[in-house]
């Protein structure tokens, strides 16, 4: 009589329950923009931050901003806020950050919240979420989010910490 090892097959076995289990634990990263025409949406661009500037495409030509999806839900988003304040402070004028909070907090609990954070940087807020009129054309599906505009065009998306350092240093490099 032969005999049949099982310890092979077992092994096998047990292998792909943990990569099934592992796959369904670490679902893949939704995108972070839903909308396929991203430039269309920044070249319609028309907001008024919580200070009454409207802005439009033509605001962003001729400069570098970072369009930033964030909520004060979100932890990743607060991470960020450091980076942000260190390059307005390095490049002054020649950088700004335009942020799109997604909130659903009252206007004056989101100003009383930005005064505490020193917050300083233009804030386009409705209290209306993921719905407001100003994140829907860009189709915002997972936070944060962001463009990069150099010149009124698209340089990069969802940069962070050292990568979003190097592009913002490039850019006002380029110019």
């Amino acid at each position: 009589m032969q005999r049949v090892s099982l310890a092979r097959p077992v092994g096998l076995i047990i292998a792909a329950a943990v990569l099934l289990g592992l796959a369904t634990l670490a679902p893949a990263q939704a995108p972070y923009f839903e909308t396929r025409d991203l430039q269309g949406a920044v070249d319609a661009l028309n907001v008024v931050d919580l200070k009454g500037k409207r802005w439009t495409a033509a605001d962003l030509s001729d400069r570098v901003v970072l369009i930033d999806f964030w909520a004060t839900w979100c932890a990743p988003c607060l991470a960020q806020i450091p980076e942000f304040k260190r390059l307005r402070a390095a490049y002054g004028e020649r950088f700004e950050v335009l942020a799109i909070s997604v909130d659903a907090r009252s206007r004056r609990d989101l100003v009383a919240w930005l005064n505490r954070q020193d917050v300083t940087w233009p804030q386009v807020h409705d209290g209306r979420a993921f719905s407001s009129p100003a994140a829907r054309p860009f189709g915002v599906a997972t936070l944060p989010a962001s463009l990069l505009i150099v010149d009124g065009r698209i340089a990069a998306t969802n940069l962070r910490g050292e990568p979003l350092s190097r592009a913002v240093a490039e850019a006002l490099r380029l110019r």
